[in-house]
């Protein structure tokens, strides 16, 4: 007499509910993260924007975060200048990461 065994690779009942279960969560995560993506939106513009001519070829721009509470976050400014008046060709920009500095000189 031969016995001949297989074994099963399909889960058992308790793994399967296992899987299902933490597919739906990976599942509810994403969905409220594509949610939150889709709704994100840039910051308002800033609430104030000041430039003082602080040289013959310098001048230092000053702002502050939009007063509005409800705006997302700023997590950085921009300037840019440029030697035309419809800044067709931007000569030079600056990058400000630090949310505490308010103000940047730029010389050119």
């Amino acid at each position: 007499k031969m016995i001949i065994g297989f074994e099963t690779l399909a889960p058992t009942a308790p793994a399967a509910d296992k899987t299902l279960a933490l597919w739906e969560r990976r599942s509810k995560g994403l969905n409220k993260m594509i949610i939150g993506f889709e709704q994100a939106r840039p910051p308002d513009e800033p609430f104030l924007v000041a430039v003082d001519v602080t040289g013959t070829n310098s001048v230092t721009v000053r702002f502050q975060e939009p007063d509005n509470s409800d705006s997302p976050p700023c997590t950085k400014f921009r300037v840019e200048w440029s030697s035309e008046p419809d800044f067709r060709t931007v000569s030079g920009h600056r990058e400000i990461l630090d949310m505490k500095q308010m103000e940047v000189t730029v010389d050119g």
